[in-house]
């Protein structure tokens, strides 16, 4: 019983004489608390760690459960230098707090050998939603422009117009860095060639073949994103391209960027001139209705087109936190554009020439506030004008038959949008917004017809109003290897439009709404 009740006292005697070590690690010079360094207790004796701990955000430590014996502490912390303090001495029965003080960590440079490291982005990179290629892996030749890129991208045709087709369908909204390229070909679509920027400038391309409820009717097919590069360092940088040769096509770019602080500055200046020329054929049967073939007809046409096109733009970015940014840009594109069409129908010749001289304006007004996998807040407005000059003639070689035509085009396009993504969790999200774009044009057209027996002229003028507004709903849920996604969504909108025609002086009215209610529901 003695021996067991000696024991028992030793133990009880050990544990009610434990210590506790208090103390601070802060940084030489500034002062400031060292977060996380390492304390460690050795045994002074053994020189053997017996605990330890680390400092907390306030660059504290509190280590418990010392018994009595010489110690010494060593304190360590990456990018500073190692210290061994002094030895202190732990009383037996000494069971309070003890101050170890200050320790003063003195910060070092760290050398590494130098190491190389080159890799190569892939060409090609393909998710649940999109595919992006990398514009110098798909595309290595000197010169050419975006057009040139857009070319080398499967399911992608780019006609000679410049218009884009996705899989064969024309519904393809062209953006560039998000926003829309502007609109030189038809009233809806984006001509390719209006976009001259050089093909060192683009950093990457996104093919959207399945967009959500979110996009606008003329991007239901697919989205084509041209994404350029962005030069991240600090100050004033860019560069120059320029290319030049007997292809009978020339381009020329220049980039600058302004970097400093939470503000960016940037500039765009791109011009492209091309010429293309070709000979087509075709022949034409006139069938009767009894099946025989009355008259063949061989048509040859001789064609030769000249673009010049010049991209203006210029914006800021300003962070007014790590998650929220405004931005503001301007776009400018002048663009001259001449064809010279002669058709040969063997018997007769007929020489046409069309013309068009413009000016598109854009401006872009947006914020953007997000944090990754939590939320996404964006709105933007978009202000477009549009002025173009067009011009046609056409004569019969050998005859008096003639057709000259002059007119313009005034067009304006403002959109407003406001856009919300929330993450309901890392793998299922939500989105929701409203759009509203109002559309108005104006086509006034004088036409002369040269007959031989005297002039005939006729005048025409056309105005059209369109205005659609629209809201949507999509959700999208991603598999935790993010191997499959599978989305739905909503969209309602209405629209609203009026038309005047005015024919010599004939005015004829066309007024209508519709409203659609239109659900999208897609498997990856």
């Amino acid at each position: 019983m003695k021996y067991r009740f000696f024991v028992t006292a030793l133990i009880l005697s050990r544990l009610f004489s434990q210590a506790v070590l208090e103390g601070i690690v802060k940084e030489s010079g500034s002062g400031k608390p060292v977060q996380y360094a390492s304390v460690a207790v050795l045994d002074a004796d053994a020189d053997t760690v017996c605990t330890g701990g680390i400092t907390t955000e306030n660059g504290k430590f509190h280590i418990s459960n010392v018994f009595p014996g010489k110690y010494f502490l060593e304190i360590d912390f990456i990018g500073y230098r190692h210290i061994r303090g002094k030895t202190f001495t732990v009383d037996k029965g000494e069971r309070t707090e003890k101050d170890m003080g200050e320790f003063m960590l003195e910060p070092v440079v760290l050398e590494l050998d130098a190491i190389d490291i080159s890799a190569a982005a892939p060409a090609v990179m393909s998710n649940v939603s999109k595919t992006v290629y990398n514009a110098d892996q798909i595309y290595s030749a000197t010169g050419g422009t975006c057009c040139d890129i857009m070319k080398s991208i499967p399911s992608v045709d780019v006609a000679a117009n410049g218009l884009v087709s996705l899989r064969g369908s024309p519904e393809v909204a062209i953006l560039l860095n998000g926003k829309r390229a502007g609109i030189l070909g038809g009233e809806r679509r984006t001509n390719i060639m209006s976009v001259p920027v050089p093909a060192s400038m683009v950093d990457k391309v996104e093919v959207i073949t399945s967009p959500s409820a979110k996009q606008d009717a003329d991007g239901m097919v697919g989205v084509i994103n041209i994404i350029l590069k962005e030069n991240q360092e600090s100050g004033f940088n860019g560069h120059v391209n320029v290319n030049l040769g007997n292809t009978e096509k020339s381009n020329a770019g220049v980039y600058f960027n302004f970097r400093k602080g939470r503000i960016n500055h940037f500039w765009n200046i791109s011009t492209e001139d091309l010429h293309q020329s070709g000979t087509g054929y075709r022949q034409s049967d006139l069938v009767s209705i009894d099946g025989k073939i009355s008259n063949k007809t061989l048509r040859t046409v001789n064609t030769a087109t000249r673009n010049k096109t010049t991209f203006l733009s210029g914006g800021s970015r300003y962070s007014l936190s790590e998650q929220t940014i405004l931005n503001a840009e301007v776009k400018l594109v002048p663009f001259q554009r001449t064809k010279d069409e002669s058709i040969d129908l063997g018997n007769q010749n007929f020489d046409i020439n069309k013309q068009e001289n413009g000016q598109l304006r854009l401006l872009d007004l947006g914020f953007l506030s997000e944090s990754a996998k939590k939320y996404r807040l964006s709105g933007e407005m978009t202000l477009e004008s549009q002025n173009k000059d067009v011009s046609q003639s056409g004569k019969e070689s050998g005859a008096a038959l003639g057709l000259s035509m002059e007119g313009k085009t005034d067009l304006e396009r403002r959109i407003l949008n406001l856009d919300y993504e929330y993450f309901i969790t890392p793998s299922f999200k939500v989105e929701t917004g409203v759009k509203n774009r109002v559309l108005v044009q104006e086509q006034p057209r004088s036409v002369l017809i040269q007959n031989g027996n005297g002039d005939a002229g006729h005048t025409t003028d056309f105005t059209y109003y369109e205005q659609i507004r629209a809201a949507y709903l999509n959700m999208e849920y991603t598999t935790f290897m993010e191997d499959m996604s599978f989305t739905g969504g909503i969209r309602m909108e209405d629209t609203e439009t009026e038309s005047d025609a005015n024919l010599d002086s004939v005015l004829y009215h066309l007024s209508g709404f519709h409203a659609a209610l239109i659900p999208d529901r897609t498997n990856h």
